[in-house]
C-alpha cells in the first residue's frame, strides 16, 4: 500500500508566512492609549511618515481602549495638526513619501 501523496509546498509557504509575520508583529512598536490625542503624544517621530496627500502613516500598532490598529493612516485634521506640532523633521522621522518616491 502506498502512502498518500501530500503537497507540502503550500503548507510550507503558509508556515513561512506565519513565522515571518509573527516575527514582524513581535518586533513592531505597540502604543497603548485611551484616545488618539494620547496615542499621538506617545508616538516617536521615527514611526511617523508624512504622505503626499497630507496624511500620516504610522509604523506601529496603536491600541485605543484595547482596540488595535496596525499601521494606521491618520488623516483627521485635528490629529494631523498635532503630529505636525511634534516637529519631527530632521530627527530621522516624518519623511515625505509618495509623489515621486
Amino acid at each position: 500500500m502506498m502512502a498518500p501523496h501530500a503537497d507540502f509546498a503550500a503548507l510550507l509557504v503558509v508556515a513561512a508566512s506565519a513565522i515571518g509575520y509573527g516575527t514582524t508583529a513581535l518586533a513592531q512598536t505597540i502604543v497603548e492609549a485611551k484616545n488618539w490625542d494620547e496615542a499621538i503624544s506617545k508616538l516617536e517621530c521615527k514611526h511617523i511618515t508624512k504622505n503626499a496627500d497630507g496624511s500620516f502613516s504610522v509604523r506601529a500598532i496603536v491600541k485605543i481602549n484595547g482596540e488595535a490598529q496596525r499601521n494606521p493612516i491618520i488623516n483627521v485634521p485635528t490629529y494631523t495638526a498635532e503630529i505636525e506640532a511634534k516637529k519631527c523633521r530632521g530627527s530621522g522621522g516624518l519623511v515625505l513619501k509618495g509623489a515621486g518616491s
